[in-house]
């Protein structure tokens, strides 16, 4: 899938030689199924469910009761991890009906602002409609997480970890927050902040939960992919690994690090363990970085596997 910012497109290939096999407009977010060959797409006004292999629409989703679908300002519609319910700015759908099946409070931020996330826990057990965790069971606020005010969230494939970043497009330059934030994907208590120099514009997980790509961009340069591995210690000069790290944690005055701290250092996800695997310059034309992606990620292979690959 490859929405677009500037112009709202998005396509679905399978396999980067094919062509594509659906196109659309006016695409706010998009996303595949989990279990399923289906996809789903918000809009302005509404969300499509939309059948992979036919290209065909299988539902339309809104709340007559809204204007707009798309209340939030940087809304995810998303399908549960059954791919049986769809949440989209704050509504929970049944696809098969299709009904609404229940619409959660929206709540504002402390600066008046809203947006951001529409996310279930891969558990299918908890909801995040912005800052709020909802519990499914009872549809009741369990809590409110303060760094999804304003940030988007992507959970890891076993919901152990709770990636929050702003979701930056180019127009926001001069926005001072560059970096993303790992919480606990059980309590949703902050790991570490990992910085970064460029805007953070997108994230997605491996299914291994071994590697984190990160698309950011900078005012004067290209966009980038970059590939983080998660966990592997990174290298000094001399090509051992970094003990620096280590040495913090040692310290007799109990002083926490600068990248997360003893709690972080523990659970293995502090600022030492993001080793950067690649960093590809993307334009229009760019076919090697296509491919150094399409590498890492395990889609290469026999042309046999292609075709069960979306």
């Amino acid at each position: 899938v490859l929405p677009t910012d500037k112009h709202s497109n998005y396509a679905v290939w399978r396999g980067l030689d094919a062509p594509a096999l659906l196109r659309g407009e006016d695409c706010v977010e998009a996303h595949f199924g989990n279990i399923s060959q289906r996809m789903v797409v918000a809009e302005d006004l509404l969300t499509r469910v939309l059948d992979l292999p036919t290209g065909a629409e299988v539902c339309t989703l809104r709340d007559p009761s809204a204007r707009s679908s798309l209340n939030y300002a940087l809304n995810t519609a998303c399908f549960s991890p059954l791919d049986d319910m769809v949440l989209s700015d704050g509504v929970l759908y049944d696809p098969r009906m299709p009904v609404i099946v229940h619409k959660f409070d929206k709540l504002t931020s402390s600066d008046g602002s809203e947006g951001a996330t529409s996310l279930f826990h891969p558990s299918g057990l908890d909801v995040l409609v912005r800052n709020a965790v909802w519990d499914l069971r009872t549809l009741k606020l369990r809590m409110l997480v303060p760094q999804l005010e304003s940030d988007r969230g992507l959970f890891s494939a076993s919901g152990e970890v709770l990636y929050c970043y702003r979701g930056a497009t180019r127009s926001d330059y001069t926005m001072p927050a560059r970096r993303f934030t790992v919480l606990d994907g059980n309590d949703y208590s902050e790991i570490t902040t990992v910085e970064d120099t460029r805007l953070v514009m997108h994230m997605a997980a491996d299914p291994m939960d071994t590697c984190l790509a990160v698309v950011d961009a900078a005012e004067h340069a290209d966009s980038a992919v970059r590939l983080l591995e998660i966990g592997r210690p990174r290298l000094g000069e001399d090509g051992s690994e970094d003990e620096e790290e280590e040495a913090d944690d040692d310290d007799d005055d109990g002083g926490s690090s600068d990248d997360g701290g003893s709690a972080a250092m523990s659970a293995g996800w502090d600022q030492a363990t993001w080793e950067l695997v690649s960093d590809a310059e993307f334009d229009e034309d760019d076919e090697d970085a296509a491919a150094l992606i399409a590498q890492q990620a395990g889609w290469g292979g026999d042309d046999d596997d292609d075709d069960d690959d979306d």
